[in-house]
């Protein structure tokens, strides 16, 4: 299963403290959190659209996004995310990884959604309404800097993160806000303390899952 979104440049931080592997089964996942009949919907729902929307690479199958539904759910897992926390943000929502698995799950008490393609984000509306999923969708250019609003968890999934993507991210962050991060690392300085761990999920090779202190 290959997928790109962009990268991050340089080596994990320092501060960053690391476990062993951990291994996930998307079966078991699923079974947990979601609804089997509103997964498959919502899974043969992005496939279509991507006739149209080219919302994902054309080699993945429709196990591959099912296994990336459940790879949404880890945070879930590990208790980084549940309905005590706040609002969330996912920034760079695509087609819908990891936001949609997340309300799926009932574990979030808001999301907001953001998308910098018009027609990514028009689709993803659709979703939603489809779905009938309440949540807020943004055509944004990768940050959303919406003050009147303070995130308490930002997810991010293979988005490529510089300075000015560090900046609208404060901005949206309250003062005890987490960034969940779905990519290999993140660059030195950015934040104060970074936890990873490594895992896999079903026959995937291992990836980093990345929660860091904002403030």
């Amino acid at each position: 299963m290959k997928e790109r979104r962009g990268g991050v440049q340089g080596p994990p931080v320092s501060r960053e403290t690391a476990s062993a592997m951990t291994k996930f089964e998307s079966k078991n996942l699923i079974e947990k959190y979601l609804e089997k009949e509103k997964l498959e919907f919502y899974l043969s729902e992005v496939a279509r659209g991507n006739k149209n929307f080219n919302l994902y690479s054309r080699n993945l199958e429709i196990n591959d996004l099912r296994i990336m539904a459940a790879e949404s759910l880890i945070p879930v897992e590990l208790g980084w995310i549940d309905r005590k926390c706040g609002p969330i943000l996912d920034i760079g929502s695509g087609w819908g990884i990891p936001a949609i698995p997340l309300l799926l799950s009932e574990k979030t008490a808001g999301l907001t959604l953001t998308e910098r393609s018009q027609k990514k984000a028009d689709f993803l509306i659709l979703l939603l309404s489809r779905l009938k999923l309440k949540a807020t969708v943004v055509k944004d250019d990768i940050g959303f800097d919406d003050r009147s609003i303070k995130y308490s968890i930002i997810t991010l999934r293979r988005v490529a993160i510089n300075e000015k993507l560090i900046r609208s991210i404060k901005n949206s962050a309250s003062d005890d806000a987490r960034l969940i991060y779905f990519g290999p690392g993140l660059p030195q300085t950015f934040f104060p303390s970074v936890q990873s761990i490594i895992y896999s999920i079903d026959n995937v090779p291992s990836r980093h899952l990345i929660r860091a202190e904002i403030f």
